[in-house]
């Protein structure tokens, strides 16, 4: 939206059209620009909280069939490799939702700017 806003501004410009009409498409910016932003801020709100119950849920999980398994499996795999899964394999799969949209949306802004 904002290159073809920007278009009509220079456009309006260049035809002299006068300061009201460049006015009016420079608001038009600002008002699509702070839109963009506040449906962004909401989309990754939503994400985060998204990717924090997954975080939680997959150390809940991993945290309980720690405790489910037996003694001899505890000493082979070893206390920092369950650790090791809570902490760090969990983060990468609370980042994976926050970035998997520019699959989609990195193409789609490409093709249309």
């Amino acid at each position: 939206m904002p290159p073809y806003l920007l278009e009509q501004l220079l456009h309006s410009m260049a035809a002299k059209q006068g300061r009201g009409h460049a006015f009016g498409w420079a608001f038009a910016i600002l008002v699509s620009a702070a839109f963009e932003n506040l449906t962004i801020n909401i989309y990754f709100h939503i994400l985060y909280r998204l990717s924090l119950h997954m975080k939680c849920n997959l150390i809940t999980m991993l945290y309980d069939k720690s405790l489910r398994v037996t003694g001899a499996v505890k000493a082979e795999m070893g206390v920092g490799a369950i650790v090791n899964l809570q902490s760090n394999d969990a983060s990468k799969l609370w980042n994976m939702p926050l970035f998997l949209h520019v699959i989609w949306n990195g193409p789609f802004q490409i093709f249309v700017v």
